[in-house]
């Protein structure tokens, strides 16, 4: 095939990454348009269907405190 695994598995990870995403709608969006390559990779992948699932996204929050110590003799 003249590819590497190191490009093997870029390829995949992202063809995955795609395939979530596709299967991702948000509410009220109705059906997005999909061009014939957004319908290669739904059906090429969806044997990953049982597998995927969604992770809520978690908000990040950082804080930034000085924390000043003074010792009285």
């Amino acid at each position: 095939m003249g590819v590497n695994g190191d490009e093997l598995k870029i390829w995949y990870n992202s063809l995955r990454t795609r395939y979530t995403k596709l299967k991702k709608t948000k509410s009220g969006d109705g059906a997005p348009e999909q061009s014939d390559r957004d319908q290669w990779v739904l059906n090429s992948f969806s044997l990953l269907a049982p597998f995927t699932y969604e992770v809520k996204k978690r908000t990040v929050v950082s804080v930034s405190k000085s924390y000043h110590c003074y010792i009285y003799n």
